[in-house]
C-alpha cells in the first residue's frame, strides 16, 4: 500500500510545487527533511502537483460509502446501487465514471482520506476556505501552507496553474517569493517592444539583469528582486520547455488536462 509517507518522500523533495490544494503542514515539514536532496539521482524529476476543486463536489456519491445504513436511507433518490460501484474496500466505492481512480486504487497509487475538518467549524464557506489553505485555525491568517513548505525547501520552484484572471491562492501566501499565476505560456513571456532579434535579445538581457544589480537592501526589496528573478527564470524555461515538449502520455481535450 502507498503510505502517506511515500508519497511525500518521493513527491516533495527537490520538485516543482504546482500548488491548488491543502494538508497538514507539521506532518509535511516533517517529511520534507527525510526526502531525497536534490543531488541524489530521481530527485530532479521530483514533481508534486496539488489540485484544488474549488466549487460544489457531493462526497458521498464521490467516494460512497455503500454499507452504510444511513446512507441508503437517507439517499433513496440519490444512492448508487453497490453493484456499479468501483469498490474500494468492503465499505466504500467510487463513483462507476471514476475507472482511472479505481485503477489507481488497484495499483497501490491513491490514498483516500474521508472525514477531514476542523473542531467547532464557524459554517462560514469563506472562513472554511480559509483554514483549508492556510492549514491553520488561527484568526488571523496570512500564510498558506505551500507558502510555508516552500520556505522550508530553498530553491524550489513553483507555478500556480489558474484560470483566467484567477489569483493566486492563500495556500501559497507566505512563499520566499511570490508564485506565478500562470493561465497559458503565451501570457507568461516578456512584452519587447524591439523589432529585431538584436534588439529583443539586448533588451530582454536588460530587463532580466535590473534585479541583480546591487542596491541598498531592504526586506522588502529582497523579496521583490527574488519574485522578479524566479519570473524570469521561470518564464524562459517554460518557454525552452515548451519549444520542444512532447507528452508521453495521451491527454484528454479539457481545461484541467
Amino acid at each position: 500500500m502507498f503510505t502517506r509517507r511515500d508519497f511525500l518522500r518521493t513527491s516533495v523533495a527537490s520538485g516543482t510545487l504546482v500548488a491548488w490544494g491543502a494538508t497538514v503542514p507539521r506532518f509535511l515539514s516533517r517529511t520534507a527533511a527525510a526526502t531525497l536532496s536534490a543531488d541524489r539521482p530521481g530527485a530532479k524529476d521530483t514533481v508534486l502537483v496539488v489540485v484544488q476543486l474549488t466549487g460544489g463536489n457531493d462526497g458521498l456519491n464521490t467516494v460512497v460509502p455503500f454499507k452504510d445504513p444511513l446512507y441508503a436511507k437517507y439517499r433513496r433518490a440519490l444512492r448508487l446501487p453497490a453493484d456499479q460501484i468501483k469498490k474500494v474496500n468492503d465499505e466504500i466505492g467510487l463513483h462507476p465514471a471514476m475507472e482511472g481512480f479505481a485503477s489507481l486504487v488497484e495499483d497501490g497509487d491513491l490514498a483516500i482520506v474521508q472525514g477531514v475538518g476542523y473542531p467547532n467549524p464557524s459554517q462560514s464557506h469563506f472562513r472554511s476556505m480559509d483554514i483549508w489553505h492556510a492549514a491553520s485555525t488561527a484568526e488571523t491568517l496570512k500564510e498558506g501552507w505551500l507558502g510555508r513548505a516552500l520556505g522550508r525547501i530553498p530553491g524550489t520552484p513553483a507555478f500556480h496553474i489558474a484560470m483566467e484572471n484567477e489569483a493566486s491562492p492563500l495556500a501559497l501566501a507566505g512563499a520566499p517569493a511570490k508564485v506565478p499565476s500562470i493561465a497559458s505560456l503565451e501570457d507568461f513571456q516578456l512584452r519587447l517592444s524591439a523589432t529585431s532579434s538584436r534588439d529583443r535579445k539586448l533588451q530582454r538581457q536588460i530587463i532580466e539583469e535590473i534585479p541583480m544589480r546591487p542596491v541598498k537592501r531592504t526586506s522588502l526589496l529582497d523579496f521583490v528582486q527574488r519574485t522578479a528573478l524566479d519570473t524570469y527564470a521561470s518564464s524562459r524555461r517554460l518557454r525552452e520547455i515548451a519549444e520542444s515538449y512532447e507528452p508521453k502520455v495521451p491527454y484528454p481535450g479539457s481545461g484541467l488536462a
